[in-house]
């Protein structure tokens, strides 16, 4: 396993992760800092210093060309920058089926693969339903970014969090970023209709 200190801590955090399911209300009407939504089956919240913004994913999903399968409905942001890098977490919902985790991970590294994504390291859990990825890309800035992908599938969904940051020397010195980060991803849960 690449000895990576911040990418391990967020690794070995999000990898047991297997949502809770909570039964809450659409949208932003209770809490300006948690995203809801029963049509997606999820909801997601972050703490102070942090953003949520509905508009960069459905922007970016246009400019990539991903089919009307594919919703990228909440993107996370630190308002901390960080070497040109806001920190963030994003969330990708895709209509499956009955697909597994194991020809869905396979079908993703293609993809990773197209778009010159190195993938580090990755865990997959069959019985979950669920992996976890690393990954390595290079900024049109020429900054590493790193991320770490949790996927799960469930109810005919495919969910991607994903968290995208700075090399880990430079996220070790901000402990209350990595903190926040960990609870964004770990306030990820499912929700019922």
């Amino acid at each position: 396993m690449i000895p990576w200190k911040l990418i391990e801590m967020i690794y070995e955090d999000i990898r047991p992760l297997i949502p809770k399911v909570a039964k809450t209300v659409e949208g932003w009407k209770k809490d300006p800092n948690i995203f809801l939504s029963e049509n997606l089956g999820f909801k997601i919240g972050w703490p102070k210093g942090w953003v949520g913004d509905k508009e960069i994913g459905e922007t970016i999903r246009k400019q990539l060309g991903y089919p009307i399968t594919i919703s990228l409905p909440i993107s996370i942001l630190s308002e901390k920058m960080l070497l040109g890098l806001r920190p963030n977490v994003n969330v990708v919902v895709e209509i499956v089926g009955d697909i597994g985790i194991k020809s869905y991970i396979e079908q993703s590294l293609n993809v990773l693969k197209i778009h010159d994504i190195e993938v580090l390291n990755y865990h997959m859990d069959e019985h979950f339903n669920s992996a976890t990825l690393e990954l390595r890309q290079t900024s049109p800035l020429g900054v590493n970014i790193f991320q770490v992908q949790k996927y799960v599938i469930h109810d005919g969904k495919a969910y991607t969090i994903t968290v995208s940051e700075l090399h880990p020397e430079h996220m070790e010195k901000e402990p209350k970023l990595v903190d926040e980060i960990k609870d964004i991803v770990q306030s990820f849960s499912f929700v019922e209709k």
